[in-house]
């Protein structure tokens, strides 16, 4: 089994934080967590420090993955989101959103 992290930068639609925040964790992280190979699930919020910078996403998650294929989990995800397991709210500013896989060394 091959040892990865999934990077996924956020930002909510303006003006709904606290919409989004309780459909990401009280929905979206249980979702993710239910995909095989998902070890577990953080979220993280741009510290006050690193502000007025631009360009940040404010939220953060890092998902801690144990899979021999990573090719595959994007295609899960999408699965689960076609088939209605993983439903995603217009709270989350699609546009916004960045993501990475990263490889153990």
């Amino acid at each position: 089994m091959g040892k990865y992290v999934f990077v996924v930068y956020t930002r909510p639609t303006e003006g709904r934080d606290a919409e989004y925040n309780e459909w990401y964790d009280s929905v979206h992280i249980p979702d993710v967590e239910r995909l095989d190979g998902v070890l577990s699930a953080r979220r993280f919020r741009l510290a006050d420090t690193n502000r007025p910078q631009t360009g940040h996403p404010p939220y953060l998650a890092l998902y801690e993955l144990d899979l021999d294929d990573i090719s595959e989990f994007p295609q899960a995800i999408k699965r689960a989101v076609a088939e209605g397991r993983m439903p995603i709210t217009d709270a989350l500013d699609q546009s916004g959103t960045v993501t990475a896989y990263y490889e153990e060394l």
